[in-house]
This record gives C-alpha cells, sequence and structure tokens, in this order.
C-alpha cells in the first residue's frame, strides 16, 4: 500500500517528466506548481484499490492537456513560468531569465 507521502513522490516525479516535455523546453517555460497544488493531484490520483493508477490521468487532465490549450492558444509563447493551482488551472505569472 502506499503513503500520502508516497503518492506525492510519485506526482513530483511525473510533474517533472511533464516538465520536460518537447514544447515546453523549446519555448524555455517552466511549471510552477504549488504545494496546494501537488497535494490535490495527489489525492485526486490516489485510489483504495488502484492505488496511483489513476495519477496519469489526472496529470493528463489538470496539468498536461491545460497547458497545451494555453500554448495552442498563443503559439508565440515563451520565457515564461506556468502556474498550475489545486483547481486545475493554468496561468502565465513570469518573464523567465
Amino acid at each position: 500500500a502506499l503513503s500520502p507521502d508516497d503518492v506525492l513522490k510519485i506526482v513530483d516525479l511525473e510533474l517533472a517528466r511533464a516538465a520536460t516535455r518537447t514544447g515546453l523546453l523549446r519555448r524555455n517555460l517552466r511549471l510552477d506548481v504549488s504545494p496546494a497544488a501537488r497535494a490535490r493531484l495527489a489525492e485526486l490520483g490516489w485510489h483504495p484499490t488502484r492505488g496511483a493508477r489513476p495519477l496519469k490521468r489526472v496529470l493528463e487532465d489538470r496539468v498536461v492537456s491545460p497547458v497545451a490549450a494555453l500554448l495552442a492558444d498563443d503559439p508565440t509563447l515563451r520565457d515564461r513560468t506556468l502556474a498550475v493551482d489545486p483547481d486545475g488551472r493554468v496561468t502565465v505569472v513570469a518573464h523567465g531569465a
């Protein structure tokens, strides 16, 4: 059985993987997922009998798809930080260096 800390570690690993996607790297975009958002992803991605199996779907629905939609809406978006909130909203928050 996975502990809540184990699920949170899996969330962090999957978010790190998502942050290395080609579309983000080419545009010099960074993901900033707040501790509250990470906790919410872990909560939604864990099931009592299935463990963390639902997590990939949750991350796709609440992080990857919203980021992809944002990039599709603004093809010139680059050199920024994208913040993910606990409700799965992604916003552009800062210029990058």
